[in-house]
């Protein structure tokens, strides 16, 4: 999936064709009600990227993690941090964690 080997543009394919994976972190989140899938969809699909950071793990296929910084389905400020990984189906994007921006 995705002629590039990472970035925005692969992100935005990922998490449109809904593959991706959460934390606990983002599904504890998600339990409590404090914002929905529908948020984090929309803001890596339409947000940008405010920072890329080394993945100090070293699991991301492309070496990075995002923060990608957009908007809620509500229209708030929200941003997500997460990277590209690589499963047993190929690639997606894993959500690590997920807030309102300041």
């Amino acid at each position: 999936m995705g002629g590039s080997p990472g970035g925005l543009p692969l992100i935005r394919e990922l998490v449109g064709a809904r593959s991706w994976d959460f934390s606990l972190h983002v599904y504890e989140r998600l339990d409590a009600g404090d914002y929905t899938e529908a948020d984090l969809q929309r803001c890596a699909l339409t947000g940008t990227i405010h920072k890329r950071e080394k993945d100090e793990y070293g699991e991301a296929v492309d070496g990075n993690k995002y923060t990608i910084v957009g908007q809620a389905v509500a229209g708030y400020p929200f941003y997500v941090v997460g990277k590209i990984l690589r499963g047993e189906e190929g690639q997606y994007f894993f959500l690590i964690t997920a807030h309102t921006a300041k």
